[in-house]
């Protein structure tokens, strides 16, 4: 499956604002706690899709309506 990653944050309390964004318009979303580079990151996400197709259809409208310019990840 597929997620939309709306952005990666070094600060946890900025991660939640964008997942409390995201959701306060009615999409499911998800913070994700990586170590890159032994730098911890906190990974905002929306969705699950089955596929690129349905994914890019949110995407268009989360950049269209909230100003945020997603990238596709797999899951």
């Amino acid at each position: 499956s597929f997620s939309l990653q709306i952005g990666a944050y070094g600060n946890r309390d900025n991660a939640e604002k964008a997942m409390y964004n995201l959701r306060s318009v009615g999409y499911s979303s998800r913070i994700d706690k990586i170590d890159k580079k032994n730098k911890i990151l906190y990974t905002v996400r929306c969705g699950y899709f089955d596929s690129k197709n349905e994914a890019n259809k949110i995407k268009k409208r989360l950049r269209i309506h909230l100003g945020y310019d997603p990238i596709i990840v797999k899951n």
